[in-house]
């Protein structure tokens, strides 16, 4: 009696090869994440931190060197830095029409002097919205948009290469040229010395457009040079748009949101940069898409934004600038930054603040109005402080009664965005030693973990694009989303050794 036995046979595909190598590949790439996990965990802090500790002292001892031998090899001879490429001259000031115009320069250091101080710094005791103080210029979009970064002082630092008052007078600043790169931009550092125009009326000589604030520090000062130089002169400066200065001084997408005042929508619009002359704030224009938010939904995105940590600044409609144009409080064709809203009960409110650093907003919510009393929750919730600070709150009517144009910075938020060193100058030598344990040590405690183990990624997601940043828990479940998707795709099962058929 004959017996017929069917041999079970395995039949591996080309696929299934090409499967198994994908999967080796992908777990062996996890494999290598999660050692180098312990390397991650202190290569942030390294960078950031230990490192610029590190380049500060070094500085710290050529400048002492530079101090020694200034003055003393030959008091004719000025070893600071010029900057060549944006003269101490009148075109600097009024590119348009610097016939017959003078101004005197000052280095920074001597203003400092004449204030009162010992020294002059590029930052001291943190970075805050009080260190700006506006002068002559028309720049009070440029004033809120900083005033708005310095709700995030990494923001600020980041624009800066020099990390502290150079005695040559040189610093280096970071900017982001929305042309470049075939419209995508691209970051670019800029130079300048610290030469400031000042006028000169029988006294002193005090500065023309930004003032130096009573510490003596100078990092408004500079931004406000550097993009003087970035666009062509200080005049250049006098009028523009805070999204333009957001996305310059950041790098990160801008929407702005226009009501044109036909109807109660806000147009959502992008910058358009000038062709001929594409750094100019005064060329800049906005280029109108498809997308209109009614007036009532717009506080939606306030809130969302706000919750986001991004960065807001706000405008009114067309007016003369001036407190004589401003019987509600309100000043009329200027900006404002934009630090929160809140929806409390059946309360909706918007937190703003004046660049000028005083004269606020009169109506309901204004400080010590008698709303704070007949709403004690909404006082309890948002606990205000009111001082002649420029800071007041207003309801979102009242808010869409007189703002015509709100900007939103969509800054990137997470563990690596805002570290920095924040070392004040004024703690002498052991301050950057201290700053430096201090910040290691919170960031470890803090947000350590939180790089490696715990980041999530989500469509759109820079992350996705940046597989080598993505955490081990996101890479564990990516790996085996795929191969659920693939099972389901053939039918069958996946496995790391190929699909096996048995047949009898």
């Amino acid at each position: 009696m004959a017996e017929n036995t069917s041999n079970t046979k395995s039949i591996v595909t080309k696929a299934d090869c090409v499967d198994f190598l994908r999967d080796f590949f992908y777990a062996s790439f996890i494999f290598i994440r999660v050692i180098l996990i312990p390397v991650e965990f202190l290569w942030a802090p390294f960078t950031k931190f230990v490192l610029v500790c590190f380049n500060i002292y070094i500085m710290r001892l050529i400048s002492a060197i530079f101090r020694l031998i200034d003055g003393k090899v030959c008091r004719c001879i000025d070893l600071r830095y010029i900057d060549s490429d944006f003269p101490a001259t009148a075109s600097s000031v009024n590119s348009q029409h610097p016939e017959g115009k003078f101004y005197a320069w000052m280095r920074a250091f001597d203003l400092s002097i004449a204030k009162g101080n010992d020294a002059t710094y590029l930052f001291a005791d943190g970075i805050t919205a009080g260190d700006l103080c506006q002068g002559g210029l028309g720049d009070c979009w440029l004033i809120s948009a900083i005033a708005a970064l310095a709700e995030y002082p990494g923001l600020i630092q980041r624009i800066f290469i020099t990390k502290e008052t150079s005695p040559f007078g040189r610093y280096t600043l970071r900017l982001f040229d929305i042309t470049e790169d075939g419209g995508k931009g691209k970051f670019v550092n800029v130079t300048v010395d610290d030469r400031l125009p000042c006028k000169c009326d029988g006294g002193f000589p005090r500065l023309m457009y930004l003032s130096m604030d009573e510490a003596g520090e100078i990092w408004p000062l500079l931004i406000e040079k550097a993009l003087a130089k970035w666009s062509g002169s200080y005049s250049n400066l006098d009028g523009g748009h805070c999204a333009w200065a957001l996305a310059t001084l950041t790098g990160y997408e801008v929407d702005t949101y226009i009501n044109f005042g036909k109807d109660d929508n806000f147009t959502k619009c992008n910058l358009q940069p000038s062709k001929e002359e594409p750094r100019n704030p005064h060329k800049i224009s906005f280029r109108t898409s498809s997308v209109k938010v009614p007036a009532k939904d717009m506080f939606e995105i306030l809130v969302e934004s706000d919750g986001a940590d991004y960065v807001m600044t706000c405008g009114t409609g067309r007016g003369k600038d001036t407190v004589e144009d401003s019987e509600n409080g309100i000043v009329q064709g200027h900006a404002y930054t934009l630090i929160g809203a809140y929806e409390v009960g059946e309360h909706r409110l918007v937190r703003l603040r004046n660049p000028w650093g005083s004269f606020e907003w009169k109506g309901p919510w204004s400080d010590e109005h008698e709303n704070w009393d007949k709403y004690p929750e909404v006082k309890k919730k948002l606990n205000p402080t009111f001082a002649d600070d420029g800071i007041f709150y207003m309801s979102y009517s009242d808010f869409l009664n007189n703002y015509r144009k709100v900007d939103i910075c969509k800054r990137a938020v997470n563990a690596y965005t805002d570290l920095y060193l924040d070392v004040d100058e004024s703690a002498g030598c052991i301050g950057p030693t201290k700053s430096c344990f201090s910040a290691c040590g919170s960031f470890l405690a803090r947000d350590g973990c939180r790089l490696g183990c715990g980041r999530e990624v989500h469509e759109g997601d820079d992350l996705r694009k940046r597989w080598w940043a993505r955490s081990v828990t996101y890479l564990v479940k990516d790996f085996k989303g795929r191969r659920v998707k693939r099972k389901a795709e053939r039918g069958g099962s996946t496995n790391m050794t190929g699909g096996v058929n048995n047949s009898v």
